[in-house]
């Protein structure tokens, strides 16, 4: 099969600027933080926000200093993180009326503005964390072990073997799906209740709602196979297929993240492989994509046989438009956190990650496995959560990290998520299977924003898993060389 081609060799590393220059003006930002912490409230929340501000704004300013990478993900991943833990928390100090804060009272009282404060802190903590391991040598050396590790990411494709892969894929991901509903007569079922199906029905159906990504990958396996062989069906095959496969997916489970998966990541592979885009055009379309999220709720709540009713309950949504920026609760989580952990509650010392050791067994064995931390945040942490029983809720990355192992865990854990976004980065121009681990990196780095890491993992290992397979076959058989 004919492929552009690949850096044979990683990004130097020379260009990232050292670490210690800016150490100090960080760990003077803290102590003024920790005074102003102890004499006057405002003046914390005021330093804290200005530091968040601060280190949000780092990636931009290097970014224009030596140019943006639109699907670098350290930019996109900094704007929703911008947008959840510092916008956000602005909101509740001017004109947002939270509903999940309602036990804290006034937001004018110290305690709360005070619990913002330390939101900003932590938030800021983390970031500057994240930014060092990103911008650390570490990450480059793992992602340069990464490809001599596994020569599959580097190789070319076999073009002849590629559709029967696809093919496959695609069957065992829609047979899951349609196992997954109990067949084509439960599709409608399904969709009559999305949120009950994707949240306490999906209880004890992992193995087929993992077995069902089976098909993205096919898809996305597919698509960066056109782009390869600069086919110019891409977009026909993009709208054709990707909606076919995202529409029933969607309506089946209301998960705005299969949408974001289905058509976002073929325009990775395409600035990757044949053309980069404007960081400009992809941020637009995260915007356009937010503009929708009006009709996604109003179709989580209604399902498909109350459509009917759509209009009536968007004009019922005060400012519709806000939805998104509701939906970034992430300072929200986060000041709760703050407020229980080590108060009303215990630190959890990793008990939140430990799904990640026993989600792969069946509730058919284990019968009284506990459930994701997802599903049990709400109750403990935001009791004022109103979407219903069994409803994942977003802790925040900085939340979870604090409520583990408080700021170690914060500092910690925020720097390793930043040495592994590097690493996958400096990867990503290997080779096409480097380049497909890519994509799923990126946008599992992105919802790890919203916290809730071991269910986040789990949902990248349900892609590497096909990923893995798929290599394994394209670059195993006999190549097939395209004529000139």
């Amino acid at each position: 099969m004919s492929t552009v081609p690949f850096d044979r060799a990683p990004a130097s590393p020379r260009a990232l600027p050292a670490l210690p220059a800016d150490t100090l003006p960080v760990l003077g930002w803290v102590a003024l933080c920790l005074f102003a912490s102890a004499v006057w409230t405002d003046a914390f929340v005021w330093c804290a926000g200005l530091g968040l501000a601060a280190a949000v704004a780092r990636p931009f300013v290097d970014g224009f200093r030596r140019g943006f990478d639109a699907f670098d993900v350290l930019p996109l991943f900094t704007l929703y993180y911008a947008l959840s833990l510092l916008l956000r928390g602005m909101g509740l100090l001017s004109f947002v009326d939270s509903p999940y804060l309602r036990e804290l009272g006034d937001a004018r009282t110290g305690h709360y503005r005070a619990l913002v404060g330390w939101a900003f802190f932590y938030s800021a903590v983390g970031m500057q964390a994240l930014y060092a391991g990103y911008r650390s040598r570490i990450g480059t050396r793992w992602g340069e072990a990464l490809v001599r590790r596994f020569p599959a990411l580097t190789m070319p494709w076999r073009g002849r073997v590629l559709p029967i892969v696809v093919v496959v894929l695609m069957v065992i991901g829609f047979g899951a799906a349609t196992a997954r509903v109990h067949g084509p007569a439960g599709f409608l079922t399904a969709a009559a209740n999305p949120m009950k199906t994707n949240t306490e029905a999906a209880v004890g159906y992992w193995w087929l709602i993992a077995a069902t990504e089976f098909a993205l990958v096919g898809f996305h396996v597919h698509m960066l196979g056109l782009l390869l062989r600069r086919d110019p069906r891409f977009l026909l095959h993009y709208f054709v297929l990707g909606i076919g496969l995202g529409v029933p997916l969607y309506l089946a489970s209301s998960s705005k993240f299969v949408l974001l998966r289905i058509f976002l990541l073929p325009w990775l592979y395409r600035h990757f492989v044949v053309k980069p885009l404007p960081m400009w055009k992809v941020v637009a379309s995260f915007a356009g994509f937010g503009a929708l999220f009006p009709f996604f709720y109003a179709y989580r709540a209604l399902g498909i046989l109350r459509l009917d009713a759509l209009k009536v309950y968007i004009d019922q949504v005060d400012n519709p438009l806000l939805l998104m920026f509701n939906r970034s609760y992430g300072t929200d989580s986060l000041m709760l956190i703050v407020h229980r952990t080590g108060v009303t509650l215990p630190f959890q010392w990793g008990h939140s990650l430990l799904d990640l050791f026993t989600f792969w067994i069946p509730r058919l064995l284990w019968p009284s496995k506990p459930l994701s931390f997802g599903l049990a945040f709400p109750a403990a942490y935001m009791p004022d959560m109103h979407w219903g029983n069994m409803t994942y809720a977003s802790c925040s990355l900085p939340g979870e990290l604090y409520l583990n192992f408080h700021v170690f865990g914060v500092v910690a854990g925020c720097a390793l998520l930043g040495m592994a976004m590097r690493a996958t980065y400096a990867a990503a121009r290997r080779g096409p299977g480097a380049l497909l681990v890519y994509g799923y990196a990126f946008i599992t780095a992105m919802h790890l924003v919203e916290g809730c890491i071991a269910s986040q993992l789990e949902t990248a290992i349900t892609h590497l898993v096909p990923t893995v397979i798929a290599l394994a076959v394209l670059t195993r058989l006999p190549a097939v060389r395209r004529p000139s």
